[in-house]
């Protein structure tokens, strides 16, 4: 009996000391799909390995051992099939522990975004193309005016090239930016604006934004007031991405530069306006010292304010790594690739999406160097992961067969190569159907690939098909249709 009292009198010790952090995880609300609740999410706090479960209502209840409201505390995991956090970098974040506020974790169907970022992805290719043909008519027209001489000429066109080469890359990131806002999160002007962006009509955009006031005033406003209002600042934030997008799209790449760089500056303790302003820089105008001064605020910040054990940590450290690797600095890259590679494992463990990605970039950094044996190693990880992980038609592991296909086909493993190509190709025409840009790449790897076995008429047909689909996506004065068209011209020399 009196055993019984002792163990009755320490479960009650245990469970006074023991508070909850109430939460509640919810969809992303987009135009055409409302925010709903969302039940059967798992999540985890940083040392403690009990599992918790988000209720039909979404609600949850994180038990808080031996902590007092206001101390930090961390997600280790946030995990649904078929669904992703619309803020990765929430795991292992610090947050401040209350019994009174709720912790809101939001995510999106992987479904939902894939769809989203395709459709924004067709109207801003489109945008883009008719600014680029509006361009190069401008040119012709400098040039046959003798406004222009021919090195001048020339000159511009390969600067507008690579420009709108280097679009792609940048495309992808707006396209997730704008897929994953979240429209509960916003008023209702804000939300025209962004309906607007992603309708591809950035006219009206334009219009919308500079009705608040000119950046400049608005911006002055800001700094005239005694007190910051976040408020403000965050909308103004928003307006300036919107008008560095619209910017982008249009080819005015100087005013594009100078919308990302204010919003950056606007809050300089804020990690994702960092991060984002460095990537322009770095993969847009290659402006690598300004790119790696904004990446290592990012990181300072996201140490000072997350702690060094967290995902924006290991994002900046990434692209430090980035930065180095395209500066031809590979010792450099490969110490920072390694580091963020090992600090995402310690967050997330070995199987998860940005451990899957840590492989990727090392497996990229191996093939450059000409390390073939650690490129294959390190992007056969990657792909193990991605497809233990991801859904069976999940863009990324096709993404992940292509570049092992790439890697076997430097290393003149035609036959092997073809096999991840062939896996490729399936897995996004499943996606997103033929007329897609990346079945278009997938089509011409495999075009090459026949090409060095011989079979010239598979290659001639598999090119044909890749200078369609370019065409088709990305228009038809886009360097990798024109590419597509050498390649093709240039098989048929060969006969």
């Amino acid at each position: 009996m009196k055993h019984t009292v002792i163990s009755l009198l320490l479960l009650v010790s245990v469970t006074l000391n023991a508070q909850i952090q109430p939460g509640l995880v919810r969809t992303v609300s987009r135009p055409n799909s409302p925010s709903e609740k969302l039940p059967g999410v798992m999540l985890r706090v940083r040392g403690n390995h009990n599992a918790v479960m988000s209720a039909e209502d979404g609600a949850f209840s994180l038990l808080m051992q031996g902590l007092e409201p206001g101390q930090p505390y961390a997600i280790s995991s946030v995990i649904k099939s078929g669904y992703q956090l619309r803020e990765p970098e929430i795991i292992g974040r610090k947050q401040a522990f209350s019994t009174s506020v709720p912790l809101e974790i939001v995510m999106i169907s992987t479904q939902v975004l894939m769809q989203e970022q395709a459709r924004i992805e067709e109207k801003a290719r489109a945008n883009a193309e008719s600014n680029y043909v509006k361009r190069l008519a401008e040119l012709d027209e400098a040039l046959a005016a003798a406004k222009m001489s021919n090195a001048d000429y020339e000159a511009k066109l390969t600067a507008l090239e690579e420009q709108y080469e280097r679009f792609e890359p940048m495309l992808q990131t707006m396209s997730r930016y704008y897929a994953l806002t979240d429209y509960d999160a916003q008023d209702s002007i804000a939300n025209r604006i962004n309906e607007r962006i992603e309708a591809g009509d950035l006219d009206e955009a334009e219009r919308l934004i500079k009705a608040k006031g000119e950046v400049s005033a608005r911006e002055k406003q800001l700094k005239e007031l005694e007190k910051m209002h976040a408020y403000m600042r965050n909308d103004l934030a928003k307006d300036c991405y919107h008008l560095f997008t619209i910017c982008l799209e249009r080819f005015e790449n100087d005013s594009a530069e100078y919308y990302i760089c204010r919003r950056a500056e606007l809050d300089t303790t804020n990690v994702e306006y960092q991060l984002r302003a460095g990537q322009f820089l770095m993969i847009y105008r290659a402006k690598y010292d300004p790119a790696e001064m904004y990446f290592r605020r990012a990181l300072r910040m996201a140490e000072a304010q997350y702690g060094a054990e967290s995902g924006d940590v290991a994002t900046a450290l990434s692209e430090i790594g980035e930065c180095h690797f395209r500066r031809g600095n590979y010792n450099e890259a490969l110490d920072y690739l390694k580091r963020s590679a090992t600090l995402s494992e310690q967050l997330r463990g070995k199987k998860s999406q940005a451990m899957a990605q840590s492989y990727s970039n090392l497996g990229a950094l191996y093939s450059k160097t000409g390390k073939h044996k650690e490129a294959l190693s390190n992007l056969r990880d990657a792909l193990k992961i991605y497809e233990a992980v991801c859904a069976p038609d999940d863009k990324l592991i096709a993404q992940a067969q292509n570049n092992l296909g790439n890697a076997l086909f430097k290393m003149q493993k035609y036959d092997e190569a073809k096999e991840y190509f062939d896996k490729a190709l399936a897995g996004y025409i499943a996606n997103y159907g033929e007329k897609y840009f990346e079945v278009a790449i997938v089509h011409n790897n495999l075009a090459s690939i026949a090409f060095m076995q011989g079979r010239m008429a598979d290659a001639e047909e598999l090119f044909e098909k890749a200078v369609t689909i370019f065409t088709q996506t990305l228009g038809e004065h886009h360097p990798r249709t024109q590419q597509a068209k050498r390649n093709l011209a240039h098989l048929r020399s060969q006969k």
